[in-house]
């Protein structure tokens, strides 16, 4: 199976890269096996318009059978604690359409959306790969923002609207790469911190990273 995996950066999946003897500075791509599988690790950098242009040329030179994008995530819920890890099974570009005297405006409810390119209405972008996780891998529904959200206005805006599990910054603009060119896709989250007015002594990405690193492992397992 040829397999693309996507990570904003070298950091969030760096235990795997150590094992696949990673030269330091290459980028951003990197072909290794794991398992019988080959494995084009893309190093995408942050954000939905670096993920665009790097998932758009990759994808239009070369073929694969399931992409994966690792990652580091925020949580809504409490119970999504720093160092859980979910697969997100719909995602949404989040902070796509208009402010106004009433507050924020998604795109969907101002016609900015081409039908097709969603898999919803409402633009979300669906899990497509059908993999079996195991249970330490819970369901998540995640947004993609370009501006964290730091403040509680912000925070509430986005529960108001979307109600998430999670959110990123690059997930929703992965699926929609993904699926332009028809590629089964997944996309794995581990928490780093809860979404709350910005406080970054409360983060904890080593222990988002170590256990996103064990869900790898795992999924690799599972498609051997």
């Amino acid at each position: 199976m040829n397999v693309l995996l996507v990570s904003a950066t070298h950091l969030e999946i760096m235990p795997l890269l150590q094992r696949c003897d990673w030269p330091s500075g290459w980028g951003p791509v990197y072909s290794t096996m794991i398992g019988k599988h080959t494995v084009d690790v893309l190093l995408s950098g942050p954000g939905v318009v670096a993920a665009s242009y790097q998932l758009g040329t990759l994808l239009g030179m070369r073929r694969y059978d399931l992409a994966v994008q690792a990652g580091i995530a925020g949580s809504f819920r409490q119970e999504l604690a720093p160092g859980k890890v979910v697969h997100i099974k719909q995602d949404i570009l989040a902070d796509f359409g208009s402010s106004s005297p009433d507050g924020f405006l998604p795109a969907a409810s101002i016609g900015l959306l081409e039908s097709s390119a969603y898999d919803t209405s409402e633009g979300h972008l669906l899990e497509t790969a059908g993999i079996s996780w195991p249970e330490s891998v819970t369901a998540a529904n995640g947004i993609t923002v370009q501006q964290v959200s730091g403040t509680e206005a912000d925070i509430a805006s986005m529960r108001q609207h979307f109600d998430p599990d999670t959110e990123s910054m690059e997930g929703a603009a992965f699926y929609f790469a993904c699926r332009m060119h028809r590629l089964p896709a997944a996309q794995l989250r581990s928490i780093s911190n809860l979404v709350e007015p910005r406080n970054k002594e409360n983060w904890n990405i080593p222990l988002a990273v170590a256990q996103l690193d064990v869900a790898l492992q795992l999924l690799f397992e599972e498609l051997l």
